[in-house]
């Protein structure tokens, strides 16, 4: 499914989803998601700016969380969306009791993979799939 990890508002309701999928799988069970990623956004045309207004609304704003956007999204006003770090979602899986098995780093368009994933993958790719196990 598109991103619905990053479609739940608010970390601490993220951490009790991801939880809850643990809970549930067997041992050796695998979570197969996708995320966008945060820095990627500073390929954007005005993507520098909304990084820094982001950085400075997660560090000040009480209930703002640093990768957090609230957009219009084919016509749905309001649309929540969380992009993560990639330091930020592999700690988010570790603690939930995951052992990450496999990052398919996205290109641009998220349908393919991207070219010399080795390359700066933490600015470059759209976002991830990641398979993870339980253990």
């Amino acid at each position: 499914m598109f991103a619905t990890l990053g479609m739940i508002h608010g970390r601490s309701n993220r951490s009790a989803a991801v939880n809850h999928i643990s809970r549930i799988l067997k041992p050796s069970g695998k979570l197969i998601l996708h995320v966008h990623n945060y820095w990627y956004s500073l390929r954007d045309r005005k993507g520098v700016r909304w990084v820094l207004g982001n950085i400075l609304k997660g560090v000040f704003q009480k209930h703002a969380e640093i990768g957090d956007r609230v957009f219009t999204y084919r016509g749905i006003p309001n649309m929540f969306h969380h992009a993560f770090q990639w330091r930020e979602l592999k700690g988010f899986l570790r603690r939930a009791g995951f052992k990450i098995s496999r990052r398919i780093c996205l290109s641009r368009s998220r349908a393919d993979k991207l070219q010399w994933p080795w390359l700066l993958p933490s600015i470059r790719a759209n976002g991830w799939i990641v398979v993870c196990t339980k253990q």
